[in-house]
């Protein structure tokens, strides 16, 4: 007759085996990585990406496959498979020229915010802490000045790392045009660089100012004001702006917050195409995108499904599942034909004929690089992220 013990001693010990057997298969894969499984799903594949020129020539493949960004200030931010220290920085020849952080932002003004949980700074470009990784978290330069968290408080550093404006806001966004955007006992309003109010918050929603006005919503009110508070265009009820962009974060927008459990005081909102660029704001009518004038008429007729900001000239569209783009008047330089678009950058923009089939053309709508790439990125400072080969979450 066996033993009771020694028998539950095996079951125990088959159990263990078991689980040690299917660790592997429930493994993660990196935090924000995207990649394959093969068939018997315990194996992640990562695709390949790099950067290319305007020519189409791989300037240099990434060593780690997870996601990486546009350059700035000649440096692009890498995310590896680390999950305690994913994040780098490479320069144009793919040289890593960082150690790795927790955190890290892409470089603005020549510098970056990077470190580790509850305690980031900013590095040069030689990867060395200029600023020293005091603070809770960080906001990349702009105009001068950083917002910087302190004790669950927000503030504005510059450059020296000295606090130029005391953390006392609940919550901040970046300067544009030399106003901030702040939150203060649940409203939102605008300061200056000596951190003085020049628009008393009374606001739940603001965009950054751009070409001296700013969109603001105020209960079910939203209009555009100038930098003196003064409203320069009301928006109808039947008239707003509420889309926002998939394509990059707005730094200078804020929407009011009135406790809860959040910490964290910059809220990275999906940029929304309502601010004022080259004298024309996207505006939405009929569940229909238009474009707007300073003088608060409408100057494109709301006829497209998506409109996004104008940029040399050119503004990209969406008409039923199509990408295009137009000049000021309306008409089309480029039809809609694309599955997907993105903005002319440095005279070339990415465009999808198909899922994962990415290329670059021309204004004229000629390709510069031909449609071979699983995804592709805008070029910034001569160079493109794009992905060689595989899928692509986004691409589809």
């Amino acid at each position: 007759m066996s033993n009771p013990i020694i028998a539950k001693i095996y079951r125990l010990l088959a159990v263990i085996c078991t689980i040690a057997t299917l660790l592997p298969c429930c493994s993660s894969p990196a935090k924000g990585a995207w990649g394959y499984i093969d068939e018997k799903q315990h194996k992640v594949i990562y695709p390949e990406h790099g950067y290319i020129d305007c020519n189409g020539k791989v300037a240099f493949k990434c060593p780690d496959k997870t996601d990486s960004n546009e350059f700035t200030n000649g440096h692009a931010l890498i995310t590896s498979e680390d999950t305690d220290q994913p994040h780098y920085y490479v320069n144009k020849v793919g040289m890593i020229v960082s150690k790795r952080f927790m955190i890290g932002e892409s470089f603005s003004e020549g510098l970056a915010g990077a470190g580790q949980t509850g305690k980031v700074g900013f590095i040069d470009a030689e990867g060395k802490f200029a600023i020293a990784p005091y603070f809770q978290n960080v906001e990349a330069f702009r105009e001068g000045l950083a917002a910087v968290e302190v004790n669950r408080k927000y503030g504005f550093i510059d450059k020296s790392g000295a606090l130029v404006i005391d953390p006392f806001f609940d919550r901040v966004a970046s300067f544009a045009e030399g106003l901030a955007a702040v939150q203060a006992e649940g409203k939102i309003g605008f300061i200056d660089k000596l951190g003085i109010w020049k628009i008393k918050p009374q606001f739940d929603f603001v965009e950054g100012f751009a070409e001296g006005l700013t969109l603001v919503t105020s209960g079910q009110d939203s209009y555009y004001i100038d930098k003196l508070g003064n409203i320069v265009i009301r928006l109808d009820k039947k008239t707003h702006t509420s889309r926002q962009s998939t394509d990059g974060i707005s730094r200078t927008s804020l929407g009011a917050s009135r406790g809860g459990s959040e910490g964290w005081g910059f809220q990275h909102y999906r940029s929304t195409p309502s601010s004022f660029s080259e004298g024309l704001a996207v505006v939405v009518r009929n569940n229909k995108e238009g474009y707007l004038n300073k003088s608060g008429n409408p100057a494109i007729a709301a006829k497209f499904d998506e409109a996004y900001p104008f940029k040399d000239g050119i503004a990209r569209v969406r008409v039923g599942t199509k990408y295009g783009f137009i000049d000021k008047t309306g008409s089309y330089t480029i039809i809609p034909k694309f599955k997907h678009a993105r903005d002319f950058c440095e005279g070339a923009a990415a465009v999808a004929v198909a899922p994962n089939k990415w290329g670059y053309i021309s204004k004229t709508g000629q390709f510069l690089i031909k449609p071979k790439y699983s995804y592709a990125r805008s070029f910034s400072e001569g160079l493109a992220n794009v992905q060689f080969s595989g899928y692509h979450p986004e691409a589809n």
